[in-house]
């Protein structure tokens, strides 16, 4: 068995080597809400908490559901892969399903929004889980539809800090979160406390075929996988989902362009390093080719449209490079530069 915590905006002012002493696992919140908002909705601590435990303890993620209309936990979903904009996680990204408004829906539409947002997930190379509370997995969600995804349960029976095994739920679980109101040396106040099972690498690896439901995912973003493909002969999936993969690949395009076009002479191996960073060239309108596709690509992805993916570096690409820049602290200017590659590949 291994401890942990989970955390988000809540937590600030984080000792993270005391933490990583007393933990071996910390559960990061990503964001909320159906809308897509760069600044609003991202959680304002997880790049923060990310950069500061990923390889020091295992991290796993989570979103924080308010979908409540059919087609919103995909969307969700979708908000959740921008937002984490490729990272790699050693544990599943879970579906906190515990907010309030969600007690009105019956449980059949509940726990097909649960499976929108995992398969949409999952599809884009990730794993999947769902959160609630005992009561939840009890009364509100179907659990037989949920055998494919890790399960992750809140039950505290006297929320004293400790582990109450007569308060454990007795479905299927990978992690129980035991109470709310425990103390770990690095984080103040009370802190979420998880215990986490042996058996989770198995329970979410496995795949029920048959009850799978197909997404299409995103039309555009099947279409750069496509063209990556196709222009390189890459062997990716092609699904219509922005994930760990598709990042890899345009990474990787990048890399081959800069060494077909400039002699860089970089690995190219889908990891954007000091040395690619320090190949790259300034990009602004006017260009067109290969590279100012690949910008176009990866910003489509994030969320930033360019009035077209076609290697035409024209108005609408600098100012969708303009509006990134402003989101993200650069200097507006409308050039794709080293920082401005490093931001949108790193």
């Amino acid at each position: 068995m291994k401890y942990g915590v989970d955390i988000s905006t809540f937590n600030r002012n984080v000792d993270y080597n005391k933490l990583k002493e007393n933990t071996q696992f910390a559960i990061l919140r990503v964001g909320y809400g159906v809308q897509y908002l760069q600044d609003k909705q991202k959680d304002e601590m997880f790049e923060e908490h990310y950069t500061n435990l990923k390889g020091k303890v295992q991290v796993g993620a989570y979103y924080y559901q308010y979908a409540n209309e059919d087609g919103e936990g995909k969307k969700e979903a979708e908000n959740c892969l921008k937002y984490l904009d490729g990272k790699q996680l050693d544990l599943p990204i879970f579906y906190d399903v515990e907010d309030g408004s969600l007690n009105g829906l019956d449980k059949d539409k509940l726990t097909n929004l649960v499976i929108e947002f995992c398969e949409t997930i999952k599809n884009a190379g990730y794993k999947a889980g769902v959160y609630a509370n005992k009561y939840f997995f009890e009364n509100k969600l179907a659990t037989n539809k949920l055998k494919d995804y890790t399960i992750w349960c809140a039950s505290y029976g006297s929320n004293d800090g400790k582990e109450h095994e007569e308060a454990k739920y007795t479905g299927k679980h990978e992690i129980w979160q035991y109470t709310s109101r425990g103390n770990i040396d690095g984080l103040n106040g009370y802190a979420d406390l998880n215990l986490m099972y042996d058996n989770l690498e198995e329970s979410t690896t496995t795949n029920t075929e048959e009850t799978k439901p197909v997404f299409s995912g995103d039309e555009n973003i099947r279409k750069i996988q496509t063209w990556l493909q196709s222009m390189y002969g890459y062997d990716l999936k092609i699904d219509g989902y922005y994930g760990p993969e598709t990042k890899k690949y345009l990474v990787m395009a990048l890399q081959h362009e800069l060494n077909l076009q400039f002699n860089a002479g970089l690995n190219e191996d889908g990891i954007f390093g000091d040395l690619t960073y320090n190949s790259c060239i300034n990009v602004k309108q006017g260009a067109t080719g290969n590279i100012t596709h690949i910008i176009q690509a990866e910003l489509y992805c994030k969320g930033f449209d360019t009035n077209g993916i076609d290697g035409i570096y024209g108005k609408g690409t600098t100012a969708a490079i303009r509006k990134y820049q402003t989101e993200t602290g650069l200097s507006a200017d409308g050039i794709c530069g080293k920082n401005t590659f490093k931001e949108l590949f790193k």
